[in-house]
């Protein structure tokens, strides 16, 4: 399979497995634009760009994630989320499931 086939499943394909194809899975007009922004300069030693995001970039190389089109993570610090609230609520959750 190739960088490029890796890719298209983990946007287009996944979006389209899951029946949303029509929301998401693309950047276009009229989609809930949810995308990442990436730093391409550890990229140098690989020449192709599909390669370069499947098999060199991670979690480091994220400068900006959008949801929806809203700005939520910068530079990896949550930009409107109070994660000491998210985790409470995380615990609480678990906590009445059992």
């Amino acid at each position: 399979m190739s960088p490029y086939d890796v890719l298209r499943l983990h946007t287009v394909g996944s979006a389209d497995v899951l029946g949303v194809a029509d929301r998401l899975g693309s950047l276009e007009q009229g989609k809930l634009a949810d995308f990442l922004v990436i730093d391409p300069t550890r990229f140098r030693t690989i020449f192709d760009p599909y390669a370069s995001l499947v098999f060199v970039t991670d979690e480091r190389d994220l400068e900006r994630v959008y949801v929806g089109g809203d700005l939520l993570v910068q530079n990896g610090a949550f930009v409107k989320q109070d994660i000491s609230k998210v985790r409470r609520e995380v615990t609480q959750r678990v906590a009445a499931m059992r």
